[in-house]
């Protein structure tokens, strides 16, 4: 006779699968990749609710989850240079596919425009790092190389609410209030 006990087998090595510590990892990591969407998707600060309602209707997200996510979007727009670049006066793309000169291609997550100026935003979910500027730091050279008279340069770390702002050379970081501060100094 077939015992399906004696067949069954149970894989230990994804013991810590469930434990709170993974799950709180997961909601985390889940977290950012969210707010990265929301923050791709929406063109203004007025469109907020919006989105979160689409992603709830697109079964991505909770109820729980849209009031904490909206929570946390707004006070991403509390900082001042977050504010303006989702105000009204900015033509805005998102998602822009570019063509590296090694001829990868990646996509700029926010390019605002106005006449000759062009302001390149990347949101980033996890901790800074020195390829996060290189990448912007690209981005620059090919939107001069298309005539952009000024084009300004910025990195949003979405976990920690900071804002870091690119430019050849050197990196200056800002974080809420936007203070000046070392790029390698830990944030307040």
């Amino acid at each position: 006779a077939f015992h399906w006990r004696d067949k069954l087998v149970i894989r230990q090595t994804a013991k810590g699968y469930f434990s709170q510590q993974e799950i709180e990892k997961y909601e985390k990591m889940n977290f950012g990749k969210h707010v990265h969407n929301i923050l791709s998707r929406i063109k203004h600060a007025r469109e907020l609710q919006d989105a979160l309602d689409e992603l709830v209707l697109e079964g991505l997200i909770s109820i729980n989850e849209k009031t904490s996510l909206h929570t946390q979007l707004e006070e991403l727009f509390e900082i001042p240079k977050v504010s303006e670049w989702f105000n009204t006066t900015w033509e805005v793309l998102t998602e822009i596919p570019i063509l590296l000169p090694d001829g990868s291609e990646n996509r700029i997550d926010r390019l605002l425009i106005r006449d000759k100026k062009a302001i390149i935003i990347d949101f980033k979910t996890g901790d800074p790092s020195k390829s996060d500027q290189t990448q912007v730091l690209a981005y620059i050279d090919i939107l001069r190389k298309m005539n952009f008279v000024e084009v300004e340069g910025y990195l949003l770390y979405i976990k920690q609410k900071q804002v870091a702002s690119v430019t050849t050379g050197k990196v200056k970081e800002s974080r809420r209030k936007e203070l000046p501060l070392d790029f390698n100094e830990k944030p307040l």
